[in-house]
């Protein structure tokens, strides 16, 4: 697959998606109307036949009404579909679509909202290989970035599983991104994470505080540190990677339950969040 991550509103992500050598793609996310006009522009494209949505918030779905075409289908979980503007298609958790030979699964992920759901994309059962070319671009009115060769899989998070971080609890509670978090380990660790917004070098400045001696931590920082000087985007990270650096996969460990001085891995969860919330380690 090529996948081409749209950037607008400072920190967020939409992404275009389509098979290497296929004739339709889809967009996920459309929350803002001028860079995604000015990409489908800027390529020739006509539009999207398909958008996904992974939740109700404006800056994830505002624009659909906006860049939609008169045939285009719009897909949400369906516990957000009737609050998702212009959403014709209702996904349940594990329903799939086949989309120009792209296999695209529904995953109910409640906590930031009630409703939110990930899209896990796969197009065949091989491994992902090293992305093989990236390439930058910009106009006027947006920017945004084409990662292509080696990506057999993905998963696109929305706003609850960011590098290194995940999404505020508005919904919900420790315990249910702990069921998330649990969830989403099972699935094979070379998943390309593409996630709804910029937030790498908060969530390492975080995550230094949490584990300073992690050596993964570290490594995650010198690269979102880098990418946040040069203004660009931060390579998606491996499902593997993630699970070495982001505190909040990581509440069943030792490590972290040592920091925390708790066994219990919601409490874990739970902490966690408030300190980041707070911005403050306590």
């Amino acid at each position: 697959m090529k996948v081409t991550a749209i950037r607008f509103d400072s920190d967020n992500y939409a992404y275009w998606v389509h098979k290497i050598g296929g004739s339709i793609g889809v967009l996920i996310d459309a929350g803002s109307v001028n860079e995604i006009l000015s990409f489908f522009k800027s390529n020739g494209l006509p539009g999207p036949l398909h958008i996904f949505t992974t939740h109700k918030h404006f800056d994830h779905c505002g624009a659909n009404g906006h860049v939609k075409m008169p045939e285009t289908k719009i897909y949400a979980g369906d516990i957000e579909a009737i609050t998702v503007p212009g959403c014709t298609e209702h996904m349940k958790d594990g329903d799939s679509v086949i989309i120009d030979g792209m296999t695209i699964t529904a995953i109910h992920s409640p906590c930031h909202t009630k409703g939110h759901v990930l899209y896990l994309f796969k197009v065949n059962d091989s491994p992902n290989n090293p992305i093989g070319t990236i390439k930058e671009n910009k106009d006027a009115n947006g920017h945004w970035v084409e990662y292509v060769d080696g990506i057999n899989r993905a998963l696109f998070t929305g706003d609850t599983i960011f590098a290194g971080g995940c999404g505020r609890f508005f919904e919900g509670n420790g315990g249910d991104m702990l069921k998330v978090m649990d969830n989403v380990e099972t699935f094979p660790e070379d998943l390309y994470v593409f996630c709804g917004h910029e937030y790498s070098f908060d969530n390492a400045t975080f995550g230094l505080m949490v584990e300073p001696e992690n050596p993964a931590m570290q490594e995650f920082m010198a690269k979102a540190k880098a990418a946040k000087e040069k203004g660009t985007f931060l390579m998606p990270p491996t499902l593997k990677e993630e699970k070495t650096y982001n505190v909040f996969m990581r509440c069943r460990t030792k490590e972290i339950q040592e920091k925390l001085k708790c066994t219990d891995p919601v409490e874990c969860m739970n902490k966690l969040r408030e300190a980041k919330n707070n911005k403050k380690w306590p």
